[in-house]
């Protein structure tokens, strides 16, 4: 109930939650639990659990082009989302955001440890980076679709 929400002893299980979700692909994902547990880590600092937390971040990013990021971003301080791999995490996020896919893949390469454990991560930035260019082009080249993707051409009229 609404104590639940803010109540620390509440913390392991709502983890087991973030941490199926994480495993479970895209549907496995509940927006309110995870923004609960975050407010949660705001609150008693002392119980962060990092890789949780970046897990719950990741899912949120796998969620553009929704406001999930932005949300779950909020709920935690600024001097955590300053610290590693907080920091990481938003600069992914922007890159996004501003449909410059070039860095984000760039920048996903170098961190692939941040994203290993949440299944279906790389295929969901797929379809968003699909939904950019379905949103802005009426029509575009398989060169320039699998540059966006991270695909070879091959890949792309398979996806």
């Amino acid at each position: 109930g609404a104590a639940a929400a803010f109540d620390p002893a509440s913390i392991p299980q709502m983890e087991a939650a973030a941490n199926a979700s994480a495993v479970g692909g895209v549907d496995a994902y509940d927006l309110d639990s995870n923004l609960a547990l975050l407010r949660l880590y705001a609150m008693y600092p002392d119980k962060l659990n990092i890789p949780v937390a970046a897990n719950v971040l990741v899912k949120a990013l796998m969620a553009l082009p929704g406001p999930d990021f932005k949300l779950c971003q909020g709920m935690l301080p600024a001097r955590v989302m300053r610290q590693e791999p907080f920091a990481t995490l938003a600069q992914l996020s922007g890159c996004l955001e501003t449909a410059d896919f070039a860095g984000f893949w760039a920048k996903a390469g170098g961190v692939a440890e941040l994203t290993s454990g949440v299944t279906g991560f790389e295929d969901a930035v797929r379809r968003y980076g699909a939904h950019c260019i379905g949103a802005t082009f009426r029509d575009t080249d398989t060169a320039a679709v699998a540059a966006v993707l991270n695909l070879t051409e091959g890949e792309v009229k398979g996806f």
